[in-house]
């Protein structure tokens, strides 16, 4: 292997390490996450955060079979940009977010972006 070859292959490393450390947990900031939008009076039910969190702590397990077939069939390139459109359309529509269903489903991509980075990486 040339020195442009393992060059590559270092900083492949060394950006699927920090996508993973950056990516891969988000949804387990939750406390963080309710304190904030308790402070801004987006969500006003107790049970609707409990939703919220539920919703998206299934998916990090429950996406894991589907996951692994896409990564099977497809391979870790497209298993990778799968994971990171997940995680940018769930950034993006949690920032935007004004209802709890729109939290609900954006929270959830992140969840299922996060856990898809594991296994794409």
């Amino acid at each position: 292997m040339g020195a442009a070859a393992q060059a590559r292959l270092g900083s492949l490393g060394i950006i699927s390490l920090l996508n993973i450390l950056l990516f891969s947990g988000v949804c387990f900031g939750w406390a963080s996450v309710r304190l904030m939008l308790e402070s801004e009076g987006v969500v006003e039910e107790e049970r609707t955060y409990s939703v919220i969190f539920s919703v998206a702590a299934f998916l990090v397990n429950g996406i894991s079979v589907p996951s692994g077939i896409l990564l099977d069939k497809a391979g870790a390139a497209c298993t990778a940009a799968v994971a990171g459109g997940c995680m940018a359309v769930g950034l993006v529509g949690f920032g935007m977010a004004e209802s709890p269903t729109t939290l609900t489903v954006s929270y959830a991509l992140i969840a299922v972006g996060g856990q898809m980075t594991l296994f794409g990486e």
